[in-house]
């Protein structure tokens, strides 16, 4: 019997291995090995001040320090301070997990099949049975322990589609396009590379003729592909993380901004939480008033304005200037809000 299953080894999953291992009997289960762990073409940039008590640094893993983004909205932008790094998701992850190991966590490869019936009562995998005091769902988006509970539906996602493409000069900027109300596109320096992608809301496909165009617009049309991936990116409200002995995060949980869809430092901000709570021996219930009262609160309010953006009911440039400038209104407005 384990005190904790974590099923996933992504950013979430390793996170909170990291920091229950010491203390815990912990289990991880993963599908990838560790040679695959958090690998894919998804853009890693997150601000600095999500971690708390370890950084990308310790591992090896911040691949570029970022200092400022640019918004772009027809032909106007806005270049706003971002202080933070584009992570390599792969050795992140995989120092997390290998310091992890160290500490006697136990790593089991292979695809969760839970066993459900009014509940959670087991998780298979690799063969075997594994039995655990708490569940942890950080498997992402296919959400294969809190989707027993509540099952994933195509309106809680936005469809995204993205490149890593040869060629890059190592920026410190993150170039996002606002192309509509329910479209965005971005370029984001990578390792050594280029990261491009599209993301749509509420539509039933991807239409890739406007991602070609997009990077015909942004001069990448002929750029050489390295890796493609196309995935369900979160863009629901939050959504309650804790069923009996089961819990929810990162993307499984929803635990992502709903305005931006960034959910790197949520995941690792809600992983702290968690394991914070399991060491002072809270409830399930006590972590799960906090997260509200920290994170939960301030995505519903911006899933409200989410909302109403993709609506169009307000100018998408003023919305920008709003949300991301230092201006009165803008400060005004967020105060208002409380976020």
């Amino acid at each position: 019997m384990y005190d904790v299953c974590i099923v996933g080894g992504g950013i979430a999953g390793s996170s909170l291995a990291y920091q229950l291992a010491p203390d815990f009997n912990v289990c991880v289960i993963e599908k990838k090995g560790l040679d695959e762990v958090g690998r894919k073409p998804c853009p890693g940039a997150v601000e600095r001040s999500w971690f708390k008590g370890f950084s990308p640094e310790d591992f090896g893993a911040a691949a570029l320090r970022i200092k400022s983004m640019r918004l772009s909205v027809g032909g106007r932008s806005l270049r706003v301070n971002f202080d933070g790094y584009v992570l390599n998701r792969h050795r992140f992850c995989r120092g997390l997990l290998e310091a992890a190991l160290g500490e006697g966590f136990e790593w089991v490869r292979g695809r969760a099949e839970p066993s459900f019936k009014d509940g959670i009562s087991h998780v298979r995998a690799d063969e075997r049975r594994i039995d655990a005091e708490v569940y942890v769902d950080a498997s992402g988006s296919s959400a294969v322990l809190r989707g027993c509970y509540l099952p994933n539906r195509r309106e809680m996602f936005a469809l995204g589609y993205m490149e890593t493409i040869d060629g890059g000069d190592g920026g410190d900027e993150l170039d996002i396009h606002l192309l509509n109300h329910r479209e965005v596109g971005w370029i984001f320096p990578a390792e050594h590379s280029t990261n491009v992608g599209y993301v749509t809301a509420g539509a039933r496909g991807l239409d890739f003729r406007k991602l070609r165009s997009f990077k015909r617009e942004i001069g990448l049309g002929g750029a050489r592909v390295l890796e493609r991936g196309q995935k369900l990116i979160p863009s629901y409200k939050p959504i309650r993380l804790v069923y009996d002995n089961v819990v929810a995060i990162g993307d499984a949980g929803f635990t992502v901004n709903p305005i931006t869809c960034g959910g790197i430092g949520p995941s690792i901000a809600v992983a702290n939480m968690l394991a914070e709570s399991l060491k002072r021996g809270k409830s399930l219930e006590a972590f799960e008033a906090k997260y509200w009262r920290s994170l939960g609160k301030k995505f519903e309010k911006l899933h409200h304005v989410n909302r109403v953006l993709r609506k169009g009911w307000l100018p998408l440039w003023w919305a920008v200037r709003t949300y991301y400038d230092d201006n009165p209104l803008g400060k005004l407005i967020k105060q208002l809000l409380r976020i």
